[in-house]
Order: C-alpha cells, then structure tokens, then sequence
C-alpha cells in the first residue's frame, strides 16, 4: 500500500512540476499565458511557433491586461481567453490561406490590433497597416509595435474614407478584418483596399444562413467571382471567408457609412 501511495505522489509531484515549468520562459522568469495552452492550439491547425515567439505574445497579453485597466480595448482580459480568442484565432489564416512572402496587408478596425498583431508576430516579414477609427485603441498597438521593434503603418481614419484615398486603395495584398461587422459592410469597407489579384478575408463566428448569403451577393455586387469559405472549430463554430477580387470596382465605393448601414449591398 505504501509503495503505491508514494508512486501516486511521485507522478502527481512530477506532473505538477511540469506544469509549472510550462508557465516559465527561457530566461527563468514566469509567464502571463501557458506556452502548453497556446501551442497546443496552434498545432491543431499545423502552426509552430518559436520560443521566441511565445515570449512576444507573453508580452503582448501582459500589455493587454495592463492596457484594458485605462483604455477599453477588449473585454477579454483572461490570460487563456486571451490566447485563444485572440492569438490562436488571429493565426488560423496560415490554415486556410496562402500568404505570399512580404504581402501587403490592411488590417480593417483592428481595434487592439487583431489579428495584425499576431499576424505580424508570426509573421514579420508582411507589410501590416493597422487601421482603425479609435484612436485610443491605436495608442496600444503603437505601443506593442515600438516595444517589439517592428516597422508597420497605424492609421486612425475611417475604412470608408480611406477606401478612397490613392494612397491606400488598391494597395494591399490582403484586407483582413476580425468580427467587426456583418458581412456585406465589410465587403464594401474592405475590398476597395485590394489590387486585382489580391483578396479580402474575413473572420466571422457562427454566422446565420441570411448573412452568409447576403455577404455573398454583396461581394458578387462588388465584381468577385471567385469566393471560398472554410469553417473551424475555436472556442465554438468558426467560419474564414476568402474572396478574390479581379478588377476594379465602381469609384462610388465605399459609400459613406450611413447609407452601407441603411442599405448594405
């Protein structure tokens, strides 16, 4: 009896010095998020990250948190929500999509920089311009942008404003957007930033059938033929769509956002 109570402390006592050792980085400091939490939900879509990696989303969630007690940037300040409804979801792109080396992205209402950041995290070789129209916002992407030491674009304007300025429309690769809108707004606010050849993808949860299929006549209005959606699972039911666009679109779009909310395409 004796011997079996002190193997059951010996495996209880190991797997609990694992655990801890998780949650502590390379430099022997303990970590905000657990490493094991988000790698692991990172592999079930084929992602691998660095320790490196990890030690910038580790910072990333601190700043959040930190951040969130001044300026309302997410109601999310729980360290493994944070990791799986911001980092791992954010991530999930590199799934489904082919992301060209040093591609031009537009992250559209970003808000506390998602999914650009994690994006950029993972990928630090694209061009990212966080766009957004709440500057307070903006003032934290700013922030984990200086601290990391990337070079990226934020712009505090709003999409259906610069959707029209040369300098930004049909400039992008790629026009991401994270559950900002319904999807025949972000149509419009979106895919006026994307040169032909490029595509606009958006996140979205468990979306109704009417949304679905009024997003999709709102992108056929807008000239893309070719539309392909993929549904996952993460913290609940998932759906990416990707929407290629092959040439331009009429100068009247986007239109000013009262009338997208009042008549969306």
């Amino acid at each position: 009896m004796y011997i079996i109570i002190s193997l059951y402390y010996l495996i209880f006592k190991h797997s609990k010095l694992s655990a801890e050792l998780n949650q502590i980085n390379i430099y022997g400091e303990f970590m905000f998020i657990s490493k094991e939490l988000l790698t692991g939900a990172l592999k079930n879509f084929d992602i691998i990250i660095s320790e490196d990696e990890i030690l910038k989303f580790d910072f990333v969630a601190k700043e959040l948190v930190k951040f969130n007690d001044k300026i309302n940037i997410t109601s999310i300040n729980d360290p493994d929500q944070i990791v799986i409804k911001h980092f791992a979801d954010s991530l999930v792109i590199f799934k489904y999509i082919d992301v060209k080396k040093e591609s031009r992205i537009i992250d559209v209402g970003t808000g506390g920089g998602f999914p650009g950041l994690p994006i950029l995290i993972y990928r630090p070789d694209l061009k990212i311009t966080f766009l957004d129209s709440v500057d307070k916002k903006l003032t934290f992407v700013r922030n984990i942008i200086n601290e990391l030491g990337y070079e990226s674009e934020v712009v505090h304007a709003r999409a259906e404003e610069l959707g029209h300025d040369e300098n930004y429309r049909y400039k992008y690769d790629l026009s991401v957007s994270r559950a900002m809108a319904n999807l025949p707004v972000l149509a419009e606010l979106c895919i006026p930033f994307v040169k032909n050849g490029g595509k606009f993808v958006s996140y979205k949860g468990d979306i109704s059938d009417e949304e679905r299929e009024n997003g999709i006549n709102a992108l056929k209005k807008l000239g893309i033929k070719k539309i392909d959606s993929y549904n996952y699972e993460l913290s609940g039911k998932k759906i990416i769509f990707e929407a290629l666009k092959e040439k331009d679109i009429p100068e009247t779009y986007p239109r000013q956002f009262s009338k997208i909310k009042k008549k969306p395409l």
